[in-house]
């Protein structure tokens, strides 16, 4: 199987929730498909990438910035956007491999970052990005942003548009530091960003 087919086939789970998420928002958010459309897909990869990837137990059990609720899995959600609507909706249909409920919150305050297990940082708090990953910085924690420099200031994975497709790229060294485990198929699909 090549790499196209391969890509493909990874791409069905995501599908499949973004096609829930298209249902559920399509009459709300009708009067700008376009915009809506990108933002649906951002989720639905979101919720697929937490899939893929382990948080460690021991720092989950004992640091209060991975384990703000360790009776579930939050994704916190920096400034405004359709994105994090949509993960909310989407979200109360999914739960994580080990029978956690997924919740999606709005990060009001630095110290909200540390009680999430993921952060997804929008395109409009480019200005605060390098404060909120500096206090991610080594830790058990997601963060997920859309934006041109995102890697460059230490985010784990960002997401951006190639060919009228989106597609992330994702910082192997970070990820090593935060002590996630990616799984190869993640590490496989996404693009290797390397510090130069």
């Amino acid at each position: 199987m090549n790499y196209s087919s391969r890509y493909c086939a990874s791409l069905l789970g995501i599908l499949f929730c973004l096609c829930q998420c298209i249902v559920e928002a399509d009459v709300v958010y009708a009067q700008k498909p376009i915009i809506a459309e990108e933002e649906l897909v951002e989720a639905a990869f979101i919720l697929q990438f937490i899939q893929f990837i382990e948080w460690p137990i021991p720092a989950s059990a004992t640091n209060s910035g991975a384990s703000g609720n360790e009776s579930s899995f939050v994704i916190g959600i920096v400034g405004s956007s359709r994105v994090g609507m949509f993960l909310e909706e989407s979200a109360k249909q999914r739960m994580m491999a080990d029978g956690k409920p997924i919740i999606v919150k709005k990060i009001i305050t630095l110290e909200d970052v540390e009680k999430c297990q993921t952060v997804y940082i929008c395109p409009t708090e480019s200005s605060k990005t390098a404060q909120i990953l500096s206090r991610m910085k080594n830790k058990p924690i997601l963060s997920i942003g859309h934006e041109e420099k995102f890697m460059e200031r230490g985010g784990l994975i960002n997401l951006y548009n190639e060919n009228d497709r989106l597609r992330f790229e994702i910082s192997v060294e970070d990820v090593a530091n935060s002590k996630l485990k990616f799984s190869s198929k993640l590490l496989q699909l996404g693009r290797i960003y390397k510090r130069q």
